[in-house]
C-alpha cells in the first residue's frame, strides 16, 4: 500500500531522525530511542532533570515536550509498545545527576513495569531517581480493577508543573511532590469518530458506523468502554464528556470541580481532526464549561499535543487549579516548603508554572488567560468594504433606459436558473460541481434586489438578508455605474469562492471606468462605447489579479470576444443589433473553442487534459448563457445555445 515512511519496521527511528533534524535543542542517543536536551550534561548536576515516554505514535508527546522548562529527555518504544527496560535505564544514565530526575511514566501496565524496573536499577546503582505514575482516564467506573486508571494527555500537564519547579531550581522532593499533586487534580476523556491504523497497515484498529462514536478510550488504538449512536454535534460531544470528568455520582467523583472553581483546560486532538472543526470543537468545550457549569477557564492549550496516530477524535483535559474544591492531595511539605507563601496559604502558583517560559516545540504558547478581547459591532461595521445602501427605485421613477436595464438583467436571472445544472456538469468534469450553484445564489439575490422599493415582500427581504444584505438593497437601474458596482457587490456576497471574486472584480473595474466616463449620479446613463469599453476594462482586470488570458480556456475566452468584436466597429454601428450580429456570435464561437484548448488558468488547469477534451469550459458557458440573455432582451431576440 502506499505510506509515507519507507521501512515500516523502522518507522521509529527514521522519525526520531527527522525529528532531530527539524528541531534544533536536542539529540538522539543512538542507537537507542531517546531524544535528550542538547545541554542535557551540563544542567544534571545543577537541576533536577525530567523523563517521561512511553510507545511511539502519540507525537509530539513525549519528544515535542523535551525543552527547557519541560522534559530533559524522552524514551521512545515501537509504536504503541512500551520502550525496553535497557532504553530507559540508559536514558535515566544520560541525565540524572547529583540534582536527581523524576521519571514521569503514564499509567499503563507496560510502561509502569519497565519504567519501574529501570528506577529501581538506577537506585540500585546509586542514582537519585524518583517516579510519579499519572492515570487520570476519568471515562471509566471506579473499579477494584489493579490495573486502574490509564495515563492520557494530562501527563503534560504534569510535565509541565514539574518541568517549571524544576528549572526554577526547586530540589527533586518538591519537584515530585508537585508532580504527584497534579496528577491527583486532573481528568481526561477521548471521544473518537474514526479508529487509528498503525503505519503500513490499510485497516483500521476498530470500526465505526458513520452515526457512532467512541467513548473513552485510550490512546494506543484500543476500544473505549461504549460505542454511542445516534447524531451527535460538537456541542453534544462536550457537554458529555465534562459530564464524564465532573461527574460526582460514586461510581466515578474523579475531579469535582464545581461553579466557581478555576481550571486549565487542554482540548487536544488525537491526530485526524481537522483544524477548522476542532476549533469549532474548543469554542463548545468552554462554553460548555463557562456558561453551562459557571467554572472559570483560567488557561487554554489546544492542538494535536498526545495523539493516537491519525485517530479522528478529542480529548478534553481539566486541571484544577489551586484553591479549587476538587479533593486532590494538598501540598506536600517538600513543595510547600520550596515554592514559600505566595498565594497566602503555600497552595498558589499553578497557573504561574503553567504560565513559565519552556523551549519545548509542542507545547502551546500560551502567556496569558484566554483571549476574550472581540471588537464592538459598531467598530466593525465602520470597516465594511462597501457601502451596500443602493436602493432600486420604485416602478414610477424607472427611467427608459433604467427599464432596459431592469430587464435584460431579470432575463440574466432567468436564464442562469435555467442552465445551473448544466453548468454544474460541466463543473463537475474538472472541478467541484458548484458552477451552476454559485450562478443561481447570485440570480436568487439579483431578482430579489430588481423587486421595486414599493412592491417588496418579506420573502425577498429574507433572501437579501441571508446575503447579508440589509432588507432595503436594490439595484439603481437608472445609473449605468451604481449599477456595475451593485452588480460587484452581488457576486462578492451571493456567489463566494474564485467564480464570485472575479465577477466582484470585473464589475467593480467596468463601474470605475463607466463612472469616470458618464458619471455615477442617478439618470448617468453610459454610451454605447462606455459599455464596450467597460466589458474591456473588467477582461483586463480578471487577467491582471486572475492571471488568466485568451486562449487559456476561461471565461475569459467568450468575454474578450464580445469587447474586440465590438472594438472594432465604428461608434455610429455600436447598436443593440451588432449585439446580435457580430459580439454574440463571436462570444458563442469563443465558448464553443474551450472544448480544445488546454487549461492553462484556474482549477481545471490542474485536471488532466484527457478529461476536460470535447467540454465546454463552465465559466466560458455561463458568459454565454447570460449574454444570450442580454442580447434576446435588448433585441427582442430569440437567440438559443447550450453547451
Amino acid at each position: 500500500m502506499a505510506r509515507l515512511c519507507d521501512d515500516v519496521d523502522n518507522v521509529v527511528d527514521d522519525a526520531l531522525a527527522g525529528y532531530v533534524l527539524a528541531n534544533p535543542g536536542v539529540v538522539q542517543l543512538a542507537p537507542y530511542k531517546v531524544i535528550v536536551r542538547d545541554d542535557f550534561a551540563a544542567v544534571k548536576d545543577k537541576k533536577v532533570t525530567l523523563l517521561c515516554g512511553g510507545g511511539s505514535g502519540h507525537e509530539p508527546g513525549h519528544v515535542g515536550f523535551v525543552g527547557v522548562g519541560m522534559l530533559t529527555g524522552a524514551v521512545c518504544g515501537n509504536t504503541f509498545a512500551s520502550p525496553p527496560v535497557t532504553t530507559i535505564l540508559v536514558a535515566i544514565r544520560a541525565v540524572c545527576g547529583q540534582a536527581g530526575t523524576l521519571v514521569i511514566v503514564k499509567n499503563y501496565t507496560g510502561d509502569r513495569l519497565n519504567f519501574g524496573l529501570a528506577a529501581e536499577k538506577a537506585k540500585g546503582e546509586g542514582l537519585d531517581v524518583q517516579v510519579v505514575f499519572v492515570g487520570e482516564d476519568c471515562s471509566l467506573p471506579r473499579s477494584t480493577s489493579l490495573a486502574g486508571r490509564r495515563g492520557l494527555a494530562g501527563v503534560l500537564f504534569v510535565q509541565k508543573v514539574a518541568g517549571a519547579l524544576a528549572e526554577a531550581g526547586a530540589p527533586l522532593a518538591a519537584v515530585a511532590a508537585a508532580a504527584r499533586r497534579a496528577a491527583t487534580s486532573v481528568g481526561t476523556v477521548n471521544v473518537c469518530l474514526r479508529a487509528c491504523r498503525l503505519p503500513g497497515q490499510g485497516q483500521a484498529m476498530f470500526e465505526l458506523a458513520a452515526d457512532e462514536l467512541e467513548i473513552g478510550m485510550g490512546i494506543h488504538g484500543e476500544k473505549g468502554w461504549g460505542t454511542e449512536k445516534g447524531e451527535s454535534t460538537g456541542a453534544k460531544m462536550a457537554a458529555r464528556m465534562v459530564d464524564s470528568i465532573l461527574s460526582t455520582a460514586d461510581t466515578h467523583n474523579y475531579l469535582p470541580v464545581a461553579a466557581g472553581d478555576r481550571v486549565a483546560l487542554l482540548v487536544n486532538n488525537l491526530g485526524g481532526a481537522s483544524n477548522l472543526e476542532f476549533s469549532v470543537f474548543v469554542r463548545d468545550v468552554v462554553e460548555c464549561l463557562e456558561k453551562g457549569r459557571g467554572i472559570t477557564v483560567a488557561r487554554l492549550y489546544t492542538g494535536a499535543l498526545l495523539t493516537a496516530l491519525q485517530m479522528e477524535g478529542v480529548s478534553i483535559t481539566l486541571l484544577a487549579l489551586s484553591g479549587a474544591s476538587v479533593a486532590a492531595a494538598p501540598m506536600e511539605a517538600a513543595e510547600r516548603e520550596h515554592r514559600g507563601n505566595g498565594g497566602g496559604d503555600g497552595s498558589a502558583g499553578d497557573e504561574e508554572l503553567l504560565d513559565a517560559a519552556t523551549t519545548a516545540p509542542a507545547w502551546p504558547r500560551v502567556r496569558a488567560p484566554v483571549n476574550r478581547s472581540a471588537l464592538d459591532e459598531a467598530t466593525v461595521a465602520k470597516l465594511a468594504t462597501f457601502d451596500r445602501s443602493s436602493v432600486h427605485p420604485a416602478r414610477a421613477a424607472l427611467t427608459p433606459a433604467g427599464t432596459l436595464v431592469r430587464d435584460a438583467l431579470l432575463a440574466c436571472g432567468a436564464a442562469i436558473d435555467g442552465s445551473a445544472a448544466r453548468l454544474n456538469a460541466l463543473d463537475a468534469v474538472m472541478g467541484d460541481g458548484d458552477c451552476g450553484t454559485a450562478f443561481s445564489k447570485f440570480s436568487a439575490v439579483l431578482q430579489a434586489a430588481l423587486v421595486a422599493s414599493d412592491e417588496r415582500t418579506a420573502a425577498h427581504e429574507a433572501v437579501l438578508k441571508t446575503a447579508g444584505f440589509p432588507a432595503s438593497f436594490g439595484i439603481p437601474v437608472n445609473s449605468s455605474a451604481r449599477t456595475l458596482s451593485a452588480l460587484g457587490e452581488i457576486a462578492e456576497l451571493a456567489m463566494g469562492g474564485s467564480s464570485g471574486a472575479i465577477y466582484s472584480i470585473a464589475f467593480s473595474a467596468a463601474a470605475a471606468l463607466v463612472g469616470q466616463a458618464a458619471g455615477d449620479g442617478d439618470g448617468a446613463v453610459a454610451r454605447p462605447a462606455d459599455w464596450v469599453a467597460a466589458v474591456r476594462a473588467g477582461c483586463h482586470a480578471i487577467s491582471k489579479y486572475g492571471g488568466a488570458n485568451e486562449g487559456d480556456r476561461t471565461m475569459i475566452d467568450a468575454l474578450a470576444p464580445i469587447a474586440s468584436s465590438l472594438e472594432a466597429l465604428p461608434a455610429a454601428q455600436l447598436t443593440v443589433d451588432a449585439l446580435r450580429d457580430t459580439a454574440w456570435p463571436r462570444c458563442r464561437d469563443g465558448a464553443e473553442r474551450t472544448k480544445d484548448l488546454v487549461s492553462a488558468a484556474g482549477r481545471s488547469s490542474y485536471v488532466d487534459k484527457a478529461k476536460t477534451a470535447g467540454h465546454v469550459d463552465p465559466g466560458a458557458a455561463a458568459v454565454c448563457v447570460w449574454f444570450t440573455a442580454v442580447v434576446n432582451a435588448l433585441t427582442g431576440g430569440s437567440l438559443a445555445w447550450s453547451a
